[in-house]
């Protein structure tokens, strides 16, 4: 869609701005339930206190659902992505592939701690890394949804801390 130009008078003229529509990868969806799944963090002012936090999810991409969700103090670290890998793998089991963004926790060089990705690589997990954010577009998609809301759904349930949070991670995950 073109700029539509409006004439007020000879030296006044105003153009209205192209409607500019968020670019969506067309990826094909070909997974089942618990295959493959994405893992990220998102630091952001969950709360009405101006603290800010850190929540760190698990989006099937098979579903598009979110399945477990963790909030912390700090930014992401490994404590997070180990409780909340924890929590899924013993109430959905194994997937095949974890896709993660470019972390240290998740690097296999002599520089890093490789034991994550080792550790889940012994459980028969494959570990996909990008600093990329199109590598993983369902939980990318699922952070625009989840600054937007929760802030509101914390200020309506009067959820002022993480501990708070994180006790209604079940009804905040349904929400």
């Amino acid at each position: 869609e073109e700029s539509k130009i409006i004439k007020y008078s000879k030296d006044l003229v105003f153009y209205t701005p192209k409607v500019v529509e968020k670019h969506r990868l067309a990826t094909a969806n070909n997974y089942k339930f618990g295959q493959v799944l994405e893992v990220d963090g998102c630091t952001h002012y969950y709360f009405q206190n101006d603290t800010i936090a850190t929540c760190v999810a698990v989006v099937d991409v098979g579903t598009n659902k979110v399945l477990d969700i963790y909030f912390e103090s700090q930014e992401e670290s490994l404590n997070s992505y180990q409780r909340i890998f924890e929590n899924v793998f013993q109430k959905y089991g194994y997937p095949m592939r974890i896709i993660t963004d470019n972390r240290a926790n998740f690097k296999k060089d002599e520089i890093n701690n490789p034991r994550t990705p080792l550790e889940l690589e012994k459980r028969g997990i494959e570990v996909v890394s990008s600093s990329n954010a199109n590598a993983k577009p369902h939980i990318e998609r699922k952070w625009d949804t989840v600054q937007k809301n929760v802030p509101f759904y914390f200020k309506q349930k009067n959820i002022k801390t993480i501990e708070e949070a994180n006790a209604i991670k079940d009804e905040l995950i349904e929400y």
